[in-house]
């Protein structure tokens, strides 16, 4: 069970229990370094941690955000008055999840400027969001990437080429990547299958070290691995649920599905209700945070499940 987790699985009543079913460069620690109320070196965009500030008293003194460079060693948190998404083209809805997610679950790409400087007052000027999975917390050591495919025109270090490149955040530190792993990322039941799609191919942030798999590709090289411990998803990018055209079976069979990437119901089959276990079952608790979804699957329990982000649905 992953350590980082703020609520554990639990059980409710008796009966079956439905589980879950889941579809180098190296950079210096980030050290807490103390705070800062402004930076003028921070003035060109990058990717920021951002954590509100609790202290009370007169705004914009306080009550704004503090943010942090990430990978960067050294670096302090500066205090900025609040965030300014003029730049950035949300919705009132997107606006609403930057600004309730919890601290620690928050990493926005943007620069600090707005004007009042000279006060030590400026805003945070929003450019993308990243919101992380809730209760989760980033290992310390781990660097901020992102993935981006490998450009076929350009050569390949030692001959090797990787099928995907991850970025190190405000570096120009690359390392090629073969998988994928967000264990240390997922809540119990979470879709794991989904977590990877959106970091290979929707631009979520990641806390990750890149290290190699025990086994060997077919030409006998260890294949390197993005280990992740949490996923920041791209506010922008927050598809589903949704649900493909209700596919028709003949009575007495029923429809089952799978859920693809997109968190989509696709049909699978047409399966009888006598091959399902009695009804008698126990769903999961989700971890405090994330909202348990269910669908008719060719399972044992003929019941598909999974924990999805709960602000994904709001």
């Amino acid at each position: 069970m992953n350590p980082h987790l703020v609520s554990a699985l639990g059980l409710v009543g008796l009966g079956v229990f439905v589980g879950c079913v889941q579809g180098s460069d190296s950079l210096p620690v980030v050290e807490d370094t103390g705070t800062e109320s402004y930076s003028p070196n921070l003035d060109t965009p990058g990717y920021f941690t951002a954590r509100k500030d609790p202290r009370r008293c007169a705004a914009p003194a306080c009550g704004g955000y503090f943010v942090r460079e990430v990978n960067t060693a050294g670096a302090k948190e500066s205090y900025v008055s609040g965030l300014d998404f003029s730049q950035a083209s949300f919705g009132e809805r997107t606006v609403r999840l930057v600004e309730e997610a919890p601290e620690g679950e928050l990493v926005l790409r943007g620069s600090i400027g707005g004007g009042m400087e000279w006060l030590r007052l400026a805003p945070f000027v929003v450019l993308d969001a990243f919101r992380g999975m809730p209760g989760i917390l980033p290992d310390r050591g781990d660097a901020f990437y992102v993935v981006e495919k490998r450009d076929r025109a350009r050569p390949c270090p030692g001959g090797r080429c990787d099928a995907e490149i991850a970025h190190a955040l405000n570096t120009a530190s690359t390392a090629g990547v073969d998988r994928f792993s967000v264990e240390r990322a997922a809540a119990p039941c979470v879709d794991q299958a989904w977590l990877i799609d959106r970091v290979r191919h929707h631009g979520a942030v990641v806390a990750a070290r890149v290290g190699t798999s025990p086994g060997f590709d077919p030409h006998g090289n260890r294949e390197p691995v993005l280990d992740v411990s949490q996923v920041f998803l791209n506010l922008s990018d927050a598809s589903g649920p949704c649900l493909l055209p209700n596919h028709v079976c003949a009575p007495p069979l029923t429809p089952t599905y799978t859920r693809n990437a997109e968190r989509c119901l696709v049909f699978d089959a047409c399966v009888s209700p006598d091959v399902c276990l009695p009804s008698d079952l126990v769903l999961p608790r989700c971890a405090e945070g994330y909202t348990l979804v269910t669908w008719p699957a060719r399972t044992a329990t003929c019941t598909g499940l999974a924990c999805d982000p709960a602000f994904l649905a709001e």
